[in-house]
């Protein structure tokens, strides 16, 4: 929590040391807002980033893609592309939805997401860019926390299908037909 009002992107080594932040508290001049969950680009020159924006429609969520460098010798944000709000990205007809857990796939062009487009949370796949977006699952229960399978092809994610929450697999270009749950 920066100044007591908003969530921010760090980097820290793995032992605790040499903590930085990454992104400022108003990025993209919204007020309150708040890093909930990040995914790195393959090669780390990309993070994107799911955003609860508490200034803009009651709520919203953002998805950030914020491009990475240095600046005098440390790691920066030297970009940011709000692919949920930019009217010119084809993403933006994600705007105003609830979006969470992005994933970047292996190869780094795709991106997997839980989307809150309908009245309940779906995984979906998002190009690297914000362009074309394609429903994966679709059930009347909470589906959430989509990870790629190394050789990306598959997806296991979390779903409340069964009754309570559990962890499902599914190929990701046949969607949740054939998801099979694992716990």
């Amino acid at each position: 929590h920066a100044g007591g009002t908003s969530k921010a992107l760090w980097i820290v080594n793995v032992d605790g040391t040499a903590a930085q932040q990454l992104t400022t508290t108003a990025p993209m001049a919204h007020a309150l807002w708040g890093v909930k969950s990040s995914s790195w680009a393959p090669g780390a020159d990309r993070i994107v980033t799911g955003n609860y924006d508490y200034a803009s429609n009651f709520g919203r969520d953002d998805l950030v893609l914020h491009g990475l460098g240095l600046v005098g010798g440390a790691l920066a944000v030297t970009s940011s592309v709000n692919l949920t709000d930019d009217a010119s990205m084809p993403g933006g007809a994600l705007n105003g939805r609830r979006v969470t857990n992005p994933s970047w796939s292996r190869a780094g062009n795709r991106i997997a997401l839980a989307l809150s487009k309908d009245g309940n949370s779906e995984i979906y796949l998002l190009d690297r860019n914000g362009g074309e977006y394609r429903r994966l699952t679709n059930d009347p229960q909470v589906d959430s926390s989509p990870s790629w399978s190394p050789d990306g092809k598959k997806l296991a994610f979390v779903s409340a299908r069964g009754g309570s929450p559990q962890i499902y697999v599914m190929d990701v270009d046949t969607g949740d037909k054939g998801a099979r749950r694992l716990t």
